[in-house]
């Protein structure tokens, strides 16, 4: 439970630190701007900071199924390659063992939050 509000209140610090970073730059916070703009500025404020948590919330949840497998497969047969110098061949484990070994170091964590964040700030 602490763990979670901890993550919670974490992100939510970083969410509004990009609408206001957004804001900013946009010059809502140090200049003199019609009612207009203020809002606009700050609409885009949410909208950046809702897209960019609901982005990683994607990029997580997809890598967790085991998307991007491949490439970090293709990666290791490189580096066995090329940086360690195998040139026989053999790179000492397979496709699907290097998945189960993968697969049994992927920490369980929830990314959730990057979803409700992401849909409580668009």
């Amino acid at each position: 439970m602490k763990k979670a509000i901890l993550t919670y209140t974490i992100s939510i610090i970083i969410a509004v630190g990009i609408v206001l970073l957004v804001c900013g730059i946009n010059g809502v916070l140090t200049t003199e701007l019609e009612q207009k703009e203020v809002v606009r500025y700050v609409c885009d404020g949410f909208f950046v900071s809702a897209i960019l948590f609901i982005s990683v919330g994607v990029l997580t949840w997809t890598s967790r199924d085991g998307v991007f497998d491949g490439i970090g497969y293709a990666f290791y047969t490189w580096k066995q390659r090329y940086v360690n110098h195998k040139k026989d061949g053999k790179f000492g484990e397979t496709y699907s063992e290097y998945k189960e070994r993968v697969r049994a170091k992927k920490s369980k964590s929830s990314f959730v939050h990057f979803f409700i964040i992401g849909g409580v700030f668009a």
